[in-house]
């Protein structure tokens, strides 16, 4: 019951599918990578809709640890990543919530900038890998 519960309210952030229609109407290409179980992550995924949005654009990075590659911060991810979406690592921007797989990530595979979301308005930890930006929401990305 707490699955299903849990899957009932797994939605977007408001605003953000929104922003998301309004980038890829610019022609901007938009990838999600998900580090987890990979089951675990396709439900999250369902639950949300996430294919209605991203198309083919998804990769879980549980699916690619049984291919036999890497998760994130490896850069091979963000690599496949920049391939579905038609470009170099060196045009890319990534936009997480976890410094050490996603704003590493993203700087272990040359990407243009790394956005950092910071819910919880914590300061950077010291030796921490500096993203190129800080936002508090997703939907503030939409803005730089």
């Amino acid at each position: 019951k707490y699955r299903t519960v849990r899957l009932d309210h797994f939605k977007f952030l408001s605003g953000s599918e929104d922003m998301i229609k309004r980038m890829k109407a610019k022609g901007l290409e938009v990838v999600i990578i998900t580090n987890g179980h990979h089951e675990v992550q396709r439900q999250k995924l369902v639950a949300c809709d996430a294919e209605e949005l991203f198309g083919a654009n998804i990769i879980v990075g549980g699916e690619e640890v049984l291919k036999g590659e890497q998760e994130k911060p490896h850069p091979s991810i963000f690599q496949k990543a920049c391939a579905l979406a038609k470009c170099t690592c060196g045009e890319a921007i990534h936009v997480g919530d976890s410094l050490k797989t996603d704003i590493q990530g993203g700087i272990n595979a040359k990407l243009a900038g790394t956005i950092w979301i910071n819910a919880s308005k914590e300061e950077l930890p010291s030796g921490a890998p500096a993203p190129t930006f800080i936002v508090e929401k997703v939907t503030e990305v939409e803005k730089i």
